[in-house]
């Protein structure tokens, strides 16, 4: 009998190790489970949501090669606080220059001036990533011819122009005929990426970031003759002519964002805005001032930087507009685009040249004076 216990026993024994190895083989079989990753703004209970993918909002051309080029026709004005040089005062009749202290400043007028936008794209089929690389010119000369009198009247009627040579009142020269020009040449070279996508059923938004090249340069010329002087005014200068420059180049990053709000039958609203932080290194700023009788000169002063100056100067830009796009062709090869649009752009204390100026004429130093370009911009767009 006792056998027979022994033997019921081993046999469960056996049956119990066999099971367990079974179970074990089980486990180790079944796929590894992994605990749900937690996304902002998704349950964490809920295993099975995962964030959605913003459709994109890139034009897409039936076998197209997804390459598209804009170009735009620029009409922008150029301002800087740097042309109020001269003041316009009233003498009160007096032989010996005394100003009464009644005056105004002389602005050089402001004018709209054409210029160019060119640029290169691709949108990629990885996951609808754009690339673009622009080029913006924009060279402009500004001038104007101002007369103390409204009509090249001389100085005995009391109204002149003056240009002081030191921050004393009544130290200076004295003229009647002011010529003003401005010569500005901006190049800019922007490399940018960006993703296009809707965040509405009308509403797309394209956020870019990326790289900018400047290259902005100034020459800022006043002459003021006194040539035309009469009694009871005595002047030993015919003429004045100083000559402002300012040259600098600069490269850094660039962040903004496009929208577009889609209006129905093509047509959208535009906006745009952005800012650039850029490494600046003026290479050329300078200050030079002759005064003559005759074709003899009397005096010359001239000033500048000795070295390059090195510094960091920031850009903001906005701009906001309308416009329309349709898809072309007879299986939608090509999305062509236009758009208007008024822009501004502000670059800060970039002219430098009127802080030496200044300093040379008043023993005061000043911070540069704010660039500022705005305009209205007409692009062209063709997608391939």
């Amino acid at each position: 009998m006792r056998l027979k216990y022994i033997i019921l026993i081993i046999h469960i024994t056996s049956c119990m190790s066999v099971w367990a190895e079974y179970m074990v083989d089980s486990e180790l079989s079944k796929p590894t489970i992994q605990s749900p990753e937690i996304y902002p703004g998704i349950d964490p209970k809920n295993s099975i949501a995962e964030p959605t993918i913003n459709p994109s909002g890139c034009y897409h051309t039936q076998e197209g090669k997804n390459i598209f080029s804009p170009i735009s026709i620029l009409y922008w004005m150029a301002s800087t606080d740097g042309t109020i040089v001269n003041q316009f005062p009233w003498n009160g009749g007096l032989v010996t220059y005394t100003p009464s202290g009644i005056g105004r400043e002389v602005f050089l007028p402001t004018e709209y001036k054409p210029g160019f936008k060119i640029g290169l794209g691709y949108n990629s089929n990885l996951d609808d990533w754009t690339t673009l690389l622009e080029y913006t010119w924009l060279h402009q000369t500004t001038s104007h011819t101002h007369f103390a009198n409204g009509s090249g009247a001389n100085l005995s009627d009391g109204n002149v122009f003056i240009i002081t040579a030191s921050g004393a009142i009544g130290n200076g020269i004295v003229g009647d005929i002011l010529n003003q020009r401005w010569n500005l040449k901006v190049d800019l070279g922007d490399l940018s990426l960006s993703r296009t996508y809707y965040t509405g059923k009308r509403l797309i938004v394209e956020p870019f970031a990326g790289l900018r090249a400047a290259s902005i340069r100034h020459t800022f010329t006043t002459n003021l003759d006194t040539s035309s002087d009469t009694a009871p005014w005595v002047s030993t200068i015919d003429q004045s002519l100083s000559t402002i420059q300012c040259h600098s180049w600069g490269v850094g990053a660039r962040a903004g964002a496009h929208s577009k709000w889609l209006l129905g039958a093509g047509f959208r609203m535009d906006a745009e805005a952005s800012a650039s932080l850029l490494f600046t290194r003026y290479t050329k700023i300078s200050f030079n001032i002759i005064e003559s009788t005759g074709r003899v000169e009397n005096n010359h002063i001239f000033s500048q930087y000795e070295n390059a100056y090195n510094t960091a100067r920031a850009n903001t830009e906005v701009g906001l507009g309308l416009g329309w796009g349709s898809y072309f062709g007879a299986r939608n090869q090509y999305w062509i685009d236009v758009l208007a649009s008024y822009d501004f752009s502000m670059w800060f204390s970039q002219n430098l040249a009127r802080s030496l100026a200044d300093t040379i004429s008043r023993q005061i130093g000043n911070y540069g004076t704010d660039l500022m370009l705005q305009g209205l911009t007409l692009t062209a767009q063709v997608d391939f």
